[in-house]
């Protein structure tokens, strides 16, 4: 697996190094998820559906860096010989850490639920039988915190079909693996944010500021729960450390509950301070919708429960968007 910093912290908690196979490496979440288990001094390996030369833009970095933090192997989807072949080649796996999902245009009104979720679930049982014949105790399943029933809302139904869709994904997997003899532990992702993430709300900001207007945001009443995402990463390493020593695990953490607006302008001000320029955030015509007003979660994290530093994740955040090619600092 090469040279790769770890802290050991998880090893000596634990005991033992954990054998990881994770799944969904590739997005933003699944990066740092990866890199966060092998600080902690764990080894994981890391399928991916598409071949190395199928990756472009952010997500192909990504998987440049998951290559420095897992054993990263190709064209190896859910479902796929492959990916049974690499599971049956490990001479241990402790955890299956199933991560992986349809994203697509998750907004649209027409995003495809069952193709997303027959997709997202072929050969579920196959891999989890695998990941039992090889000594595998227990599967770490991924939700979403606009699943219906996650966290704390106004309005428990689910926000969007791709959240309609992710809950059946994960149904059908927690069957296959309480089936095949796995225990079952689930982590709840709210809305992540850092380094390396896709260019949505937080990109859209920094290229009004770049071009030297003010952004403005159409839901900025709607209150969320904004996740640093090394903070999240740690977080849930500790949560598939727990899982693999038997703990029941239901975790739907919490750590900036704020409205959009909230949310924005902090991204603002602590932006603004790292480049010594204003960062305004203003509001347009309100968006009428029927959204949740408010969608959070339950397990308050802070940062000195991972021993992480906040203003380091500022840095870093503000010096990855500084970096990208909209002059924000010209």
């Amino acid at each position: 697996m090469g040279e790769r910093r770890r802290s050991m912290e998880g090893v000596e908690r634990l005991g033992v190094s954990l054998r990881i196979v994770l799944t969904g490496g590739s997005s933003f979440s699944g990066y740092w998820f990866a890199r966060a288990l092998t600080e902690r001094g764990h080894e994981v390996v890391a399928p991916l559906p598409r071949a190395e030369c199928g990756y472009e833009g952010i997500r192909l970095k990504r998987v440049e860096m998951l290559a420095e933090a897992a054993d990263v192997v190709y064209d190896a989807a859910v479902g796929s010989d492959r990916l049974l072949e690499c599971i049956l080649a490990q001479d241990r796996v402790d955890v299956l850490c199933v991560h992986h999902a349809v994203v697509g245009d998750y907004r649209s009104a027409d995003f495809d639920v069952a193709s997303a979720v027959r997709s997202a679930t072929d050969g579920a049982r196959t891999i989890a039988d695998a990941v039992a014949t090889k000594g595998g105790t227990v599967a770490m399943l991924t939700r979403s915190i606009f699943e219906a029933g996650q966290g704390v809302s106004d309005d428990p139904r689910a926000i969007g079909l791709y959240a309609v869709a992710k809950s059946a994904t994960v149904g059908v997997w927690l069957e296959h693996v309480q089936n095949s003899g796995l225990a079952r532990a689930e982590f709840t992702v709210p809305n992540p944010f850092g380094p390396y993430e896709e260019p949505r709300l937080v990109d859209f900001l920094v290229k009004t500021w770049a071009a030297g207007s003010t952004p403005t945001l159409r839901a900025p009443w709607w209150v969320r729960d904004n996740f640093p995402i090394q903070l999240l990463a740690a977080d849930y390493a500790a949560s598939v450390e727990r899982a693999a020593q038997g703990t029941v695990v239901r975790r739907v953490p919490s750590h900036m509950v704020a409205s959009n607006l909230e949310y924005a302008r902090r991204i603002g001000d602590e932006f603004a301070l790292r480049w010594e320029k204003p960062c305004p955030v203003g509001v347009d015509t309100i968006l009428d919708t029927d959204e949740p007003h408010l969608r959070i979660g339950i397990d308050r994290v802070e940062w000195s429960d991972h021993g992480l530093d906040e203003r380091k994740f500022w840095d870093d955040y503000a010096s990855f968007y500084a970096a990208l090619p909209a002059p924000i600092l010209g």
